[in-house]
């Protein structure tokens, strides 16, 4: 079995290789997560020698060109890029065609905090420092640098023996390319292992027609359209073509990397080039220059992945239509160039959509980026191919214009076929709101039970220590604001919990009681409290003048930001608490128990207008207002049922109110022992855990061992 291994093609060992790490993943699961390490050695010995074999050969394939054969490819090269771009977003610009209809719309909500971390465009392409680009991988900054070089070294009269010298060194680097490459079927074994053991199975469903569309798209791309064009125009053959090139394209398939296999895509082209007697010097060089500069422009890749944009209108119920369209392809073209992290959320921005989409499409690029790399690979290919070809009289234009609407029109039938088919598929919605009324306590709560108000205490126990009367009674009374989300609410089991919640049953436990919860409508009043019909009140109750006249609290435990809800296409109004202080006419709804002298200091600018309830804001009622001042953890929990909305902490907003439990003004002995039960959990780091749980989400979804044959057929393993 090992000998008839041995003796396939390269091509074939690394496709069987792939084939058998998907089946490997599948069948062992997350086990396969030990393959992981042979994997990362694989990638590492491919990245190794790819900077130093694309400086090399960026440098000797420049040097060794005269500037008229230079100038000829750089204007070849940009009418041929343009021409694939055009193409290419034809095809994703039909992709909608294949969504099927879908009346609802569905949207998500987040908290959004502006990003710093923004990308340095000079330093991504100007090497000031090409030791220091090197040394953070910025290729299009070395590419940039050894171009320069390559074209000083053009009229440098010695320039034979510098190139005799670069030559030499990329023939020793193509040596140890070429002994990594040898390994490249056990290397892809491990690494597409690894990732199909651990990709969660659950994701597909989430995103199924995205990734049905984008997976035909990508068959299109990858089979019909860009081989299409290189069979029709040039000498090649169609599968001649996509054999030479499946080493590269299978390579960054499985390790989800182009610049791994800038090298094997070199070794690709001049290999079906040499097929057609164009092995010349010159010829060699031009392809070092041309696969590297594919590499740093935007591909077909790239632009697929902005067809996530089309899906996320469709998926909210505002498809783009018209002048859109053209919209999307320019400035998606224009900013490509930075990658779909730059270029999706602007994108977004641009046609009002929740920006919260774009956490899809992170999630679905643990699978689509694979696809998307992949054709990257071939698109650089079949642009060097053309301009060589093109270089060298072999292009027949006619014909390539022929192919491109032929490939075209058939990918435009293909997809409104596969739309068809689709028919009454429906996306599933997103589960943020879900996850939260699916979540349960992560400590086993005490015995419990809701209950209406309970009565007054008599006069003789009013008069008592609170604490006594806890004791004594054995039950704790607690009142909790009903959809305090997230911290008191009942889920979809009809069990009370939250963040207030899950610190109260750790309360009752140490104290030996059990508890009554009954529920408190706003406004939440001190009377209760001081009636005896309660003990303490929780729910995210944030500390106000108005009720420690009439009440007292606990010390706090919490303190949650302040940060405004706004309508979703206006959150980048409110990122910058120094552009909210300039502007003029802003008019902002503050909740009517809130005040505050700092926010006159802070905004002296705006208009502060009280509301009863943030509902009035959310449903509408109060159209004149441009954002809601509010607890962001509260607000995000309104937004989860209002998904037009967001909430957004601004750069400089440093406003925080701190939450507490509401406790009897006259029972100071309740208070302190509450006191110091809080502060022993702190530093035991109940609290921690129980804010990690609830307010940032790290315990809300139950994590399951992902499916595998071993387990879950087999039955081999728990």
């Amino acid at each position: 079995m090992l000998k008839r291994f041995m003796k396939m093609s390269i091509v074939s060992q690394v496709l069987l290789s792939l084939a058998l790490g998907i089946a490997c993943g599948i069948f062992f699961g997350e086990l396969t997560s030990h393959l992981g390490l042979f994997g990362d050695i694989y990638i590492g010995l491919l990245q190794m020698t790819v900077l130093p074999y694309l400086i090399v050969a960026l440098i000797s394939g420049v040097g060794r060109l005269n500037p008229a054969w230079a100038a000829r490819i750089g204007a070849s090269g940009a009418v041929v890029m343009f021409f694939l771009w055009f193409v290419t977003f034809l095809v994703v610009l039909s992709v909608p065609l294949s969504f099927p209809d879908w009346p609802e719309s569905t949207a998500f909500s987040s908290i959004h905090q502006p990003d710093e971390s923004k990308i340095d465009l000079l330093k991504l392409f100007l090497p000031s420092n090409v030791f220091r680009s090197l040394s953070e991988n910025l290729v299009p900054a070395v590419v940039f640098f050894c171009v320069v070089l390559g074209i000083a070294i053009m009229g440098v009269e010695q320039k034979d023996s510098i190139i005799s010298i670069l030559d030499g060194l990329m023939t020793a680097i193509g040596k140890m390319t070429t002994l990594a490459v040898r390994v490249a079927p056990i290397g892809i074994f491990a690494v597409s292992a690894d990732a199909a053991g651990s990709i969660e199975l659950e994701q597909f469903e989430r995103l199924k027609i995205y990734f049905l569309t984008l997976g035909l798209a990508w068959a299109l791309m990858q089979f019909v359209v860009l081989p299409v064009l290189v069979s029709a125009a040039t000498p090649t053959n169609y599968l001649k073509f996509l054999l030479t090139t499946q080493v590269a394209v299978v390579t960054a398939f499985a390790t989800n990397s182009t610049l791994v296999t800038l090298p094997l895509m070199i070794a690709c082209c001049k290999e079906i080039l040499e097929e057609h007697g164009l092995n010349d010097p010159e010829t060699e060089a031009s392809v070092n220059v041309l696969i590297p500069g594919a590499y740093i422009l935007p591909n077909a890749g790239t632009l697929l992945n902005l067809g996530f944009i089309l899906f996320a209108a469709w998926f909210v119920g505002t498809p783009l239509e018209g002048t859109q369209n053209i919209v999307f392809a320019a400035v998606g073209g224009l900013f490509a160039v930075a990658g779909m992290i730059v270029a999706g959320p602007m994108l977004l921005d641009i046609f009002q959509l929740p920006s919260d989409l774009f956490q899809l499409y992170l999630l679905a690029g643990v699978f689509t980026t694979r696809l998307t790399t992949a054709t990257g690979v071939l698109f650089g290919m079949v642009f060097c191919l053309l301009v060589i070809f093109s270089m060298a009289g072999q292009l027949n234009r006619r014909r390539l214009l022929v192919a491109a609407a032929a490939s075209v029109a058939a990918s435009i039938v293909a997809l409104k076929a596969f739309g068809i088919v689709l028919g009454g598929t429906a996306p599933v919605a997103f589960d943020g709101e879900s996850k939260y009324m699916t979540a349960r306590p992560f400590l086993q709560p005490v015995d419990s039970k809701l209950v209406e108000m309970p009565p007054a205490l008599n006069s003789r126990d009013v008069a008592r220590p609170r604490l006594d009367v806890v004791r004594e009674r054995g039950i704790l009374r607690v009142g909790y604001r009903a959809n305090g989300l997230p911290y008191s609410f009942v889920n979809s089991r009809g069990e009370l919990v939250g963040f207030d919640i899950e610190l109260v049953n750790a309360l009752a436990r140490d104290m030996g009681v059990v508890v009554e919860f009954a529920a408190v409508r706003p406004p939440v009043k001190a009377d209760v409290i001081q009636s005896g019909q309660l003990d303490i009140i929780v729910g995210g109750i944030g500390i106000t003048m108005q009720r420690a006249v009439r009440a007292a609290y606990s010390n706090p435990y919490f303190e949650e930001q302040v940060g405004f809800v706004v309508l979703d296409h206006r959150r980048n109004e409110f990122v910058d608490m120094a552009e909210i202080r300039a502007r003029d006419s802003l008019t902002l709804a503050v909740p009517r128990r809130f005040h505050s002298p700092v926010l006159s200091k802070l905004m002296p600018r705006a208009k502060f207008v009280k509301i009863d309830s943030a509902r009035d804001f959310i449903e509408g009622k109060r159209s004149d207002l441009d954002a809601l001042l509010f607890g962001a953890k509260t607000a995000f929990a309104w937004t989860l049922s209002y998904p037009e909305f967001s909430v957004t902490l601004p750069k400089g907003m440093t406003m925080r109110v701190p939450m507490a439990f509401m406790v009897p003004a006259d029972a100071p002995h309740f208070r302190n022992a509450l006191n110091t039960w809080l502060a022993l959990n702190e530093k035991h780091g109940l609290v921690k855990l129980a804010h990690d749980h609830w307010i940032l989400g790290t315990g809300l979804s139950e994590k399951k061992p992902r499916w595998s044959v071993i387990r879950d057929v087999l039955h081999w393993i728990d």
